[in-house]
Formats: structure tokens, C-alpha cells, sequence
């Protein structure tokens, strides 16, 4: 009788072995394809957030806000609008709504301008 020589793996274990491998690699580029997008759209949200509440300082101060650049996203312009004069009467207030849009999302807030 022969006796089998039972070193190594089989072509059907080393099939498994990469079959296997291939999965985990798949759902692995799956997963850092998902958290590269959401961090692009955090870094845009950020960019029009900080846009926006800069433009609501300048409200403040009286001062027409103007658009502005978002650096991290190639220079890209985020819109700002203020529904209501950032330079009320004397002795007066307005409620400014401040909306900064671009990148495909806006976000808006309400001041309270007082002079």
C-alpha cells in the first residue's frame, strides 16, 4: 500500500485560502471607499459652517457679508445671503437669517443684529 505523503496544501485548500482573502480585501476597499467620502463631505459642511458664521461676525460688526472661499476644497465658493440689513436703525434690532451655500449643501442661522 502507498503511503500519502501529507505535506503542504491541497490545490482546493489553497483556492479556499484565497477565496477567502479576496472577500476580506473587497469588503476592506468597501469600507475605506465609505469613510473617504464621508470625510469629504464633513470637510464641505465644515467649510460652509465656518462660512456662515463668519458671515454672521461681520453682520454683527455691520458689515454687508460677502461669499466666501473654502480652501480645503480647492478654493471653492460658498454663497452667503442675508435676508435682512446687517446695519439696523438706531437703537433698533434685526433678525438676520444667514444662509451659505455651495458644494452642493447649504446651511442657515439667525442672528440677532442690534445697533
Amino acid at each position: 500500500m502507498f503511503k500519502l505523503n501529507e505535506k503542504g496544501f491541497t490545490l482546493l485548500e489553497a483556492i479556499m485560502a484565497v477565496a477567502i482573502l479576496a472577500i476580506a480585501l473587497v469588503g476592506l476597499i468597501t469600507t475605506q471607499a465609505q469613510f473617504s467620502t464621508q470625510t469629504a463631505d464633513r470637510t464641505a459642511m465644515n467649510c460652509i459652517v465656518d462660512a456662515a458664521v463668519s458671515a454672521a461676525a461681520e453682520c454683527q460688526s455691520s458689515i454687508t457679508p460677502t461669499n466666501k472661499s473654502c480652501a480645503e476644497r480647492g478654493n471653492a465658493t460658498i454663497t452667503i445671503t442675508a435676508s435682512n440689513s446687517c446695519s439696523p436703525a438706531s437703537g433698533a434690532c434685526n433678525d438676520v437669517t444667514i444662509t451659505a451655500s455651495g458644494l452642493n449643501r447649504s446651511f442657515v442661522m439667525t442672528t440677532r443684529v442690534c445697533n
